[in-house]
């Protein structure tokens, strides 16, 4: 499932009027960076707003709007605020069911984790403690 979102702006700097938009892919930013920069960021990189000027600290100081919400993202916006920490949450648990999931399957050929008794919530457990030795 593909997670995007795309996040708008829209200021006034120097008498013209600026109308900013981005549309994120947020699974490969977190791929990438393990969460998701600041859509202040996200937005003046990708409109050529350098984050050291006076324009941006002006961004900074208008509120982010967001719009055409794709995948599991959707859950995570209400009242046009978006859930960040929710997202990302969410987003690490799913990661790891569909790995612990691939694993099952290729090594145990089960199709259903949840058919047995007890198998999920083990997988999850070792997954948890070898997280923990990282």
């Amino acid at each position: 499932m593909k997670n995007s979102i795309t996040a708008n702006m829209t200021f006034y700097f120097k008498g013209k009027k600026l109308e900013l938009s981005t549309t994120v892919d947020l699974d490969s930013h977190i791929q990438q960076f393990s969460t998701i920069p600041p859509f202040y960021t996200l937005l003046a990189h990708s409109n050529n707003i350098d984050i050291y000027s006076y324009e941006y600290e002006i961004m900074e100081q208008t509120e982010v709007t967001f719009s055409q919400v794709e995948g599991m993202a959707k859950e995570f916006l209400k009242d046009d605020i978006f859930d960040t920490k929710g997202f990302l949450q969410k987003w690490h648990e799913e990661k790891m069911l569909q790995n612990i999931k691939s694993v099952a399957k290729t090594n145990m050929n089960i199709d259903d984790i949840e058919s047995i008794p007890g198998l999920k919530q083990t997988l999850i457990e070792i997954y948890h403690l070898q997280n923990k030795k990282k």
